[in-house]
């Protein structure tokens, strides 16, 4: 390559960039002036700018676009933009799939796809996508929301908002203006108001994905993602086993800090698929970038209209002007996209069993083996503990409606004599009543206040959305929520993990009064 041509190529990478960068401000400006876009959208960079401080990232990529989490804590105004960015991405008909994922931020210091071009002829081991996962025993966070330590008083009912905004604009607004699929693909932890965007219309979890409820040990509730909603119906939408301890699988997420995986995710509904490795997170969007626009996924024709005929008066539907032929081949191929690239998924038994030491597996045929049914292959669904546990304390769960029961009803079980008890269940038992008692009593009761009423066959999400953003205003003036900010403080570091110590408002649960818990939730008093 001479010099002059490596001159050439870079003055049309540095116009390109240039032109681009003018480009994304003018049409910035043009929203927010001529289609009334809040100011809010500046807060979301695009791919072909400088990052900034800012967290997220749109980038095209081909018929697709990826929407990069590069902090796993957003601000008031990021969730305001980005719910505005996503809802008009959901209308436009020319994209195949909007691909949601957390990345690193040093990949977006290139500012176009030509530089990592480039940069991967010279270095074979470069990563084109710049594949994000944790160093081993560590953790990588996704999506958390808001940080509740460095979330100002006057930002809690904006962040709140916006929040509740954008967990609605990742959902749908309906079926005439939400077109084009979203994929979430978590390669890491989920914690409280990340779970909007679990409200995707595809969840593609990695075996690094987690997802638990930290608030509870806050001194706080849900975050308004209709958790409340949610939890109460797992297993619901899938027909999967798990619909049977639903109320058990919902009790040991919201009220015990418990930390679902990815097969728990998965066989409960939370997640839609589990990929095999975080790679085919990257294979997916190489895939995605080519797939045809959702306007170019027809395959028929319309049919001629005549005016007047047999065919009309028979059929009058098809012959309506906003009639789509072709409606139920839309999106088709990004559905059999995920399914071939999934390992399993919620829909049915996706999991070959197969020993690893058994060779006839692979070269016998089925057909011809009519001694013995060794060759066939036999499906089961994935082991989830979480279901497992539900089951195994399905007594507990459906009988006790008050969270004091349930501790004591656990503490019964840890300590009990009856030989017939196994001991791994009792280690069980005795680390659920250990993870009642760490939890604030009043977020304890409110939650479980906000999943009776969520369960109610009149709920929608939308209103247990707006219940669950009004309760934890109120616990954000409570007492327990500044006692557990003034341990943070203390300690001098944020963690996850309960603080130990902390000086709750109400010692047991079964102290907080229900006429308290009515106040707050502005229902009529009922069992804690």
């Amino acid at each position: 390559m001479t010099m002059r041509l490596m001159d050439r190529q870079l003055f049309r990478l540095l116009t390109k960039r240039c032109y681009h960068k003018n480009l994304e401000s003018t049409n910035r400006y043009k929203a927010i002036k001529r289609f009334g876009a809040p100011k809010s959208i500046e807060a979301i960079a695009d791919g072909f700018e400088d990052v900034g401080n800012r967290s997220v990232v749109i980038r095209h990529n081909g018929s697709c676009r990826r929407v990069a989490l590069l902090d796993p804590h957003l601000t008031p105004r990021e969730f305001e933009g980005l719910a505005y960015r996503l809802q008009v991405l959901k209308r436009n008909r020319s994209l195949s799939a909007v691909l949601i994922m957390a990345d690193d931020i040093e990949s977006y210091r290139r500012p176009t796809y030509e530089d990592s071009f480039l940069a991967s002829e010279e270095d074979p081991d470069f990563d084109f996508l710049n594949e994000v996962s944790a160093p081993p025993g560590q953790t990588w966070y996704v999506a958390g929301g808001y940080d509740p330590m460095t979330l100002q008083d006057n930002q809690r009912g904006p962040a709140l908002h916006n929040l509740t905004k954008l967990a609605l604009a990742i959902r749908g607004e309906g079926e005439k203006t939400s077109k084009i699929p979203f994929l979430f693909a978590p390669n890491g932890a989920i914690t409280d108001g990340g779970a909007a965007f679990m409200l995707s219309s595809y969840v593609l979890v990695t075996e690094n994905t987690t997802f638990s409820i930290l608030n509870p040990a806050r001194g706080l509730t849900f975050d308004p993602t209709g958790m409340s909603w949610i939890l109460p119906r797992l297993g619901k939408e899938f027909q999967q086993p798990s619909a049977d301890v639903s109320v058990g699988c919902a009790l040991m997420l919201a009220l015990m800090g418990y930390e679902a995986n990815y097969k728990d995710m998965v066989c409960t509904g939370l997640a839609t698929h589990a990929l095999p490795s975080p790679h085919s997170i990257t294979v997916m969007e190489n895939f995605l970038r080519e797939t045809p626009g959702w306007e170019q996924q027809a395959i028929i024709k319309e049919p001629k209209r005549y005016q007047g005929t047999m065919a009309q008066s028979m059929q009058p539907e098809i012959y309506q002007p906003d009639y789509d032929h072709n409606e139920r081949f839309r999106n088709t191929q990004v559905a059999s996209l995920v399914s071939a690239a999934s390992s399993f998924s919620a829909e049915g038994k996706d999991l070959l069993l197969r020993p690893r030491n058994d060779w006839t597996y692979d070269i016998a045929d089925p057909s011809l083996d009519v001694e013995s049914s060794s060759t066939v292959t036999e499906f089961e669904y994935y082991h989830s503990d979480l279901v497992s546990y539900a089951f195994a304390f399905k007594d507990i769960f459906s009988r006790e409606t008050t969270v004091p029961g349930l501790l004591e009803r656990f503490k019964e079980c840890a300590n009990s004599s009856d030989p017939t008890v196994d001991k791994q269940i009792k280690k069980v038992a005795a680390d659920f009543a250990q993870r009642l008692e760490r939890q604030s009593p009043m977020a304890l009761a409110c939650t479980y206040r906000l999943l009776w009423l969520g369960s109610r066959g009149t709920e929608t999400l939308e209103t247990c959305m707006q219940r669950e953003q009004a309760t934890q205003m109120k616990l954000f003036d409570g007492h327990d929520f500044h006692a557990w900010r003034d341990a943070q403080r203390k300690l001098g570091h944020a963690t996850a993990r309960p603080v130990i110590g902390v000086k709750w408002q109400y010692d047991h649960i079964s102290e907080v009064p229900l006429d308290h818990v009515a106040e707050i939730l502005h229902s009529q008093p009922a069992a804690a």
